[in-house]
């Protein structure tokens, strides 16, 4: 391999034991301080790539032909193919780091942030003198060096989406490696957060000259984000998902259906006496209207969808539902009951049984039948023969959907009901009828 190549893939392919490949015949090559994106339809294989090139594929995955040759730091090429399995992983973190897809899955809920940047930090460099410096360089590099102290004391659950995706590219970046692999980054982040990770991305490799493997099935961010994309080739094991026929358009016109669903006025909700994570609040829905609410990670957007079912507490200010209101602070079952909403998680893998198959989690709802979920699957462009009987990704079995059906398991497991009303939270798409700024 020229000495000028971080990583050379040659004619690639990967799949289950003896079943048909999922990725067919796959070359490309990436230099030192050079974005590659790697696009794909959903259950392509780009993550079962990314895993294969650092040794956490599921046992059952096979290398049918190829290799991948890397340059190590000491100028040494191997083909990561050929490496037993201690030597596969003195290459994680240290030469190459792993930006995973689902940030919530990636760290532990119960630890907070900091101790699992330390253990990391104690992993991946125990000759650091000074090891609490580094973090904060580190987390300076991700940009969340604004407050490094509160960030290293909260769990995970205390943090957006946006700052649990920097924390997770601040443990990737902690053992200095020469190529990152950010598998479906902004999979789970509105627009805003979104364009700010990605340039932050492209900041992180121009600065540290790292090399970036950009993985994504949105092939136009590619274009925007890296400096080339290539196309994961289809193997004969994929089977995308059925084409549907398209819907009737329903009018969310809120002068068609004038009643109101609910008023928020002046909401609160407070993490301990230090930190306001919503501050008065207010906002207006009617019955058939489309509502966005957008704005920076950490402003709160989620903070506001779970106090809307119930999942959080408000502090201050009052709800309006059909003619009653409620002062806050009250129960979270007394808001879930009065406004009746439905919430589609933003960690989506999370908010899923993985021990469950997509036709337990939709039948696991109360007065849900199997044609019911049929008919939902169907309309969400997701085969029920197809997609019923599998697991979500988490399981890492080889009957798991890929991270991008996951979504729709979700949306038909909320029954979401469109004569009720739509809150987006963090959606910045201009067709909405009305946006709300938190």
């Amino acid at each position: 391999m020229p000495v000028t190549d971080l990583l050379r893939v040659s004619h690639l392919s990967l799949g289950y034991g003896t079943d048909p490949a999922l990725v067919s015949d796959l070359s490309f090559e990436l230099l030192p301080g050079e974005s590659v994106g790697m696009a794909g339809p959903s259950g392509a294989g780009k993550t079962l790539l990314a895993t294969a090139l650092l040794g956490l594929a599921p046992p059952a995955v096979r290398v049918r032909a190829g290799h991948a040759a890397y340059q190590l730091k000491s100028g040494l090429a191997v083909n990561v193919f050929e490496l037993d399995q201690r030597e596969r992983a003195s290459l994680r973190g240290r030469e190459i780091g792993l930006i995973f897809q689902e940030p919530q899955q990636a760290l532990n809920p119960v630890l907070s942030c900091g101790r699992q940047l330390r253990e990391a930090a104690t992993m991946l460099c125990p000759d650091i003198a000074d090891q609490k410096s580094h973090l904060l360089a580190v987390l300076q590099q991700v940009e969340l060096g604004q407050d490094p102290e509160r960030i290293l004391r909260s769990l995970p659950g205390e943090l957006s989406g946006g700052q649990l995706q920097r924390i997770v590219i601040a443990m990737a970046l902690i053992g200095r490696p020469r190529l990152l692999i950010a598998d479906e980054p902004t999979t789970a982040l509105d627009g805003i957060t979104e364009a700010a990770i990605v340039s932050l991305l492209d900041r992180l490799r121009r600065d540290l000259k790292l090399g970036l493997l950009f993985i994504s099935h949105d092939r136009r961010l590619l274009e925007r984000a890296t400096d080339r994309v290539v196309e994961l080739p289809v193997g004969v094991g994929h089977h995308p998902p059925a084409a549907r026929s398209s819907p009737r358009p329903v009018s969310l016109s809120p002068h068609k259906c004038p009643d109101p669903i609910l008023t928020a006025t002046d909401i609160a909700v407070d993490y301990g006496s230090r930190h306001k994570a919503l501050r008065e609040v207010s906002l207006s829905v009617q019955r058939c209207e489309s509502v966005a609410i957008t704005g920076p990670s950490g402003c709160g957007k989620t903070t506001l969808a779970k106090w809307m079912v119930g999942l959080v507490q408000g502090h201050r200010g009052t709800l309006t539902v059909a003619d009653r209101t409620y002062h806050m602070p009250v129960a979270g079952r007394t808001v879930r009951q009065a406004t009746a909403a439905q919430l589609i998680f933003q960690d989506v893998a999370g908010s899923l049984n993985p021990r469950m198959t997509v036709q337990q989690l939709i039948l696991s709802v109360p007065g849900s039948t199997r044609e019911q979920m049929e008919d939902l699957l169907t309309k969400l462009g997701l085969e029920p023969r197809q997609y019923a009987d599998r697991f979500p990704p988490p399981t890492k079995w080889r009957g798991a959907a890929a991270g991008g059906h996951c979504p729709g398991a979700g949306r038909t497991a909320a029954r979401v009901d469109l004569r009720r009303g739509v809150f987006r939270i963090g959606c910045t798409d201009q067709s909405i009828h009305t946006a709300a700024t938190a």
